[in-house]
């Protein structure tokens, strides 16, 4: 098969307004295209991010109901720490504050703390929500939503967003 080279020089400045409408037109319907790709790629992460959660909230049930048929739950009185263990008093450090910040980076959609810190391995809740509030308070996050029971749902800013 041969390849055959046409001169397709323009002729005319119309010739090339016409070449560049057309390259115009044809951006337009690659980058419509694109997106159209784009929201169906996010719906299916949406989705798969649906159904692990789902998948997530029964494996917690499975574990308290196998707790108590072994007999291994605790009430909430002997569960929480000792009076005088002050909790509230320690920070977290930088090394996991990155580490959280990281996790938003990763994230496409708002997520709460305790949803970034069952994705995690060995972080706890507390150390995620407390360097949420950190990262807070550098304006590298900002509060989405309100969720149910108090919480809120994070995202990073647009401008830590752009940068990442």
């Amino acid at each position: 098969m041969a390849l055959v080279v046409e001169d397709t020089t323009p002729t005319s400045l119309a010739d090339l307004r016409e070449i560049s409408d057309r390259i115009d037109e044809r951006m337009e319907k690659e980058c419509a295209d694109l997106r159209e790709m784009l929201e169906v790629e996010q719906h299916l992460i949406n989705e798969a991010e649906r159904i692990l959660g789902h998948f997530n909230e029964r494996a917690k049930r499975l574990r308290r109901a196998l707790a108590a048929l072994e007999g291994t739950t605790t009430t909430a009185r002997e569960a929480s720490p000792p009076a005088s263990r002050n909790s509230k008093g320690w920070q977290v450090s930088e090394e996991r504050i990155e580490y959280v910040l990281s996790l938003f980076r990763k994230e496409s959609a708002p997520i709460t703390p305790t949803q970034l810190a069952e994705k995690t391995d060995g972080v706890s809740t507390e150390t995620v929500g407390k360097a949420c509030k950190v990262l807070r308070e550098r304006e590298l996050i900002r509060a989405v939503a309100k969720v149910r029971g108090g919480g809120w749902t994070f995202a990073l800013m647009p401008e830590v967003a752009d940068a990442a």
